[in-house]
């Protein structure tokens, strides 16, 4: 049964790959027909799904409560369409975030090895590692390729996204799983030295674009590396840190929660500190206050892709406009309960990598990603239908089931 193995593992990374890109993959013609870029990528996901349950469905039954968390949260999307405000905008977000969705479950039920984590992780880098290198090349040369352009008309880097800020994210999530690889001593020196060649090119791209959350949420991923350093350096700091580590619980699943009703206060009783000349902070301030707003009219929020609709109602500054944080998007379209029930599942995720990090520096690595995409996830337009942080949090729940 090894080529059946093989041919999952290869199987389940095209996959991944075509996720990262999503419905922004390029169309192609076929007899005269425009194909629709995301059909292609449904077309494959459910072929190799089918595949999957086939032959390997055998393996599909390491399910743990974390896995059960994430089906909940996606079951309460799937039935918000039932009372969005715009049924045809509510399928289209679905059929974007629920087949992400589903590969995250998918590897993490079905992976047994950490061999298999190392190979998914490994395809990733090399996929993203072509295109950091290629962003600069098109950036500085003014390329654009299959009518996705590169960059814009003030020169940043977007990539196949729709602008700097959701490309700069994109990075961002993925650039711990390089930096924290030049810190590895178990990879040998050339190895290192490459895997920071392409750190320093991800920080550029992301640099270059000047997005604030996600220099912000990047800036927060180097500290976390230099912290490693330190604690690595004398055997006291590390059976120090050890103890720490096995001693604390639940604190990034309790201090997630607790942001709902200290943002609740900020938002709501005071004023926008920011002026239309600061317009870009003054519009994301808004957009809190109204995701609060809808929340506190709904517990069940306004429905998956309603925001845009229902903060338009609101009257309040620019009107229809995406949500610009997943914070305020999950609050808004999902309620008090949607984000009470994603931050129980990204905190107790947090926790438990928090308490097993010492056990291997991916798992350091996977941790870092996490952290940054609650401050990078401030900044594009609407976040959750991306598809690279449900992708890292499927290896990541895999790999604390390898490593329990």
């Amino acid at each position: 049964m090894d080529w059946i193995k093989r041919i999952y593992l290869f199987s389940t990374s095209i996959l991944i790959i075509l996720a990262i890109f999503g419905y922004h993959l390029a169309g192609i013609h076929l007899f005269g027909l425009h194909i629709f870029p995301f059909i292609i990528y449904l077309i494959t996901f459910h072929a190799i799904i089918s595949f999957i349950f086939i032959f390997k469905s055998d393996s599909i039954i390491n399910i743990s409560k974390l896995d059960i968390l994430v089906l909940l949260f996606a079951g309460l999307m799937s039935i918000s369409v039932l009372w969005a405000s715009d049924t045809v905008a509510a399928l289209v977000r679905l059929g974007i975030i629920l087949p992400s969705i589903a590969i995250a479950l998918l590897i993490s039920v079905t992976v047994k090895s950490e061999h298999e984590i190392y190979y998914y992780i490994n395809i990733i880098k090399l996929f993203v590692s072509a295109i950091a290198f290629f962003a600069i090349i098109a950036a500085v040369l003014d390329l654009s390729i299959l009518d996705i352009h590169w960059f814009d008309t003030e020169r940043y880097s977007r990539g196949w996204y729709t602008n700097r800020n959701d490309f700069s994210y994109f990075l961002s999530v993925i650039s711990p799983l390089f930096l924290f690889s030049v810190v590895n001593s178990r990879l040998s020196v050339s190895r290192r030295i490459i895997e920071f060649v392409i750190f320093v090119t991800l920080t550029t791209v992301i640099l270059f674009n000047g997005s604030r959350a996600v220099i912000g949420g990047h800036s927060i991923v180097v500290i976390l590396c230099m912290l490693f350093i330190v604690v690595n350096s004398k055997r006291s700091f590390r059976n120090y840190t050890h103890r720490i580590l096995h001693s604390v619980n639940r604190v990034f699943t309790i201090g997630w929660l607790l942001t709902i009703p200290i943002l609740a206060l900020l938002f709501k009783h005071i004023q926008n500190p920011f002026t239309t000349e600061q317009n870009s902070l003054y519009i994301r301030w808004n957009l809190h206050v109204g995701a609060y707003d809808l929340a506190f009219s709904n517990l069940l929020g306004v429905g998956i892709g309603g925001f845009s609709t229902a903060y338009d109602q609101l009257g309040l500054y620019p009107g229809s406009v995406n949500p610009h944080s997943w914070f305020g998007q999950i609050l808004a379209e999902l309620g008090l309960i949607g984000i009470v029930l994603f931050l129980i599942m990204y905190g107790s995720l947090l926790d438990l990598l928090f308490n097993k990090s010492d056990q291997d520096i991916l798992i350091i690595a996977l941790f870092a990603s996490l952290v940054s995409f609650a401050v990078s996830g401030l900044a594009p337009s609407e976040v959750l239908r991306y598809q690279i942080h449900w992708i890292l949090i499927g290896i990541s729940i895999g790999y604390l089931k390898v490593v329990e």
